[in-house]
């Protein structure tokens, strides 16, 4: 039952989101407040030629009810494309987050949201990373009790050995009026 749940929700959320955005994503949030001004920083050398500046925005964070710098990056350069710069802007009133992206030369129509696409990569990117290392901590304790098992085992069997030896060294044999006699062979 509950998997059918699960299932019709996830069918009605593919339903609704677009396969490609064709207008330009607004997400209307009511901060109390204009946001602060662009902070200032010093911008990181280009990685490659064909790289494009991202600039830094403050971004509303419901949670926490306060403003949180989002960093300007580069991104690499979309042939017939320009930069839609992310901002706010005052709508009566009210302000309202336009979302940045790509849009084609003359126009502010956004194509393709790079912010979104940027954070669902840089989290996918983040979830890897972190497999990664849990499965290699995985494999270094599974190596550890591996070496330890071994351990264990040729300490065990040194110890029978020591055993064997003590016994085979020692001798008890009926002895006559004065008892058993004790043999002890050298090695």
């Amino acid at each position: 039952m509950t998997k059918r749940l699960l299932l019709a929700a996830l069918a009605a959320c593919l339903l609704v989101i677009p396969v490609t955005a064709s207008a330009q994503i607004t997400v209307t949030i009511t901060p109390p407040s204009a946001p602060p001004a662009p902070r200032a920083y010093v911008q990181q050398a280009a990685p490659a030629p064909n790289y494009v500046w991202v600039p830094g925005y403050w971004s509303w964070e419901e949670q926490s009810q306060q403003w949180a710098w989002v960093d300007g990056y580069w991104i690499e350069d979309q042939p017939g494309y320009v930069i839609v710069q992310p901002e706010w802007v005052n709508d009566g009133g009210r302000w309202v987050h336009r979302r940045g992206g790509w849009a084609r030369r003359g126009t502010r129509h956004v194509e393709v949201d790079f912010d979104r696409n940027r954070r669902w990569r840089a989290e996918r990117r983040e979830e890897r990373r972190e497999f990664r290392d849990d499965r290699r901590d995985f494999r270094q304790e599974r190596r550890e009790d591996r070496r330890d098992v071994r351990q264990d085992r040729r300490e065990d069997r040194r110890e029978e050995r020591r055993d064997d030896r003590r016994e085979r060294r020692v001798v008890v044999r009926p002895g006559g009026r004065g008892g058993p006699r004790v043999i002890v062979r050298p090695r």
